[in-house]
This record gives C-alpha cells, sequence and structure tokens, in this order.
C-alpha cells in the first residue's frame, strides 16, 4: 500500500517577522496597538483604580495574546538564532528608505494596501 496526499498539506516552515507583520497586521497588530492604547488611556488619564484593573485582567490579556500568538505558533519562531535574526530583518524593512519594492520596506508595504 502506497500513502495517497490528500492535497492538504501541511506546512511547518519557518515565517519571518515580516512575514507574520504582513499577514496579521489588520487582524492582530493594529487591534492589540488600540485595545492597548485605549487601556492606557483608561489607566493613566481617566484615573481607573489599580484595583479595578487588577480585577479585569482579562481586558490585558486580549491584546497581549493578539501580538504573541502568532509569533508563539510559528514552528522554530522562539529559538534564540532565528528570533534575533528575524527582529534585525524586520527592523531594517521597518527603517528601509525603499519606496518601490515591498518586500524591502515597511513603507512601500503600506502605499500598497
Amino acid at each position: 500500500a502506497k500513502y495517497q496526499s490528500a492535497g492538504r498539506g501541511f506546512n511547518i516552515n519557518h515565517k519571518t517577522f515580516v512575514h507574520l507583520w504582513k499577514a496579521y497586521f489588520y487582524s492582530h497588530f493594529q487591534l492589540a496597538m488600540e485595545l492597548l492604547l485605549l487601556l492606557f488611556y483608561l489607566r493613566f488619564l481617566q484615573d481607573l483604580q489599580p484595583m479595578v484593573a487588577i480585577r479585569c485582567w482579562w481586558f490585558i490579556l486580549v491584546p497581549v495574546s493578539f501580538l504573541y500568538v502568532p509569533h508563539l505558533y510559528n514552528p522554530m519562531g522562539l529559538a534564540w538564532s532565528r528570533l534575533t535574526s528575524d527582529f534585525t530583518g524586520w527592523s531594517r524593512w521597518l527603517r528601509s528608505n525603499n519606496n518601490h519594492d515591498v518586500e524591502e520596506s515597511w513603507y512601500a508595504w503600506w502605499k500598497q494596501q
């Protein structure tokens, strides 16, 4: 008997931070940043009592999980060598002045969206 693939495939390839940013910016990262800004506003600018903030810890858990879950489920995403090389590539992609290549610049990717 020979194994016959169903064609669904099981992908265990490591994705870079740049790829994760492009894939999850609108669904995870942007929403998490907005929620964190709202929590910051409620805590420091509206004088929310610290005990209320402690009792509502799940409001903090949601944006934190939105930020970190795509990285946790990335195969070998927390291996130190991959983590440092991905972070270096991601920071280079964010600081790039290339306005035409989506793979080389955050600004070009943003304009394309």
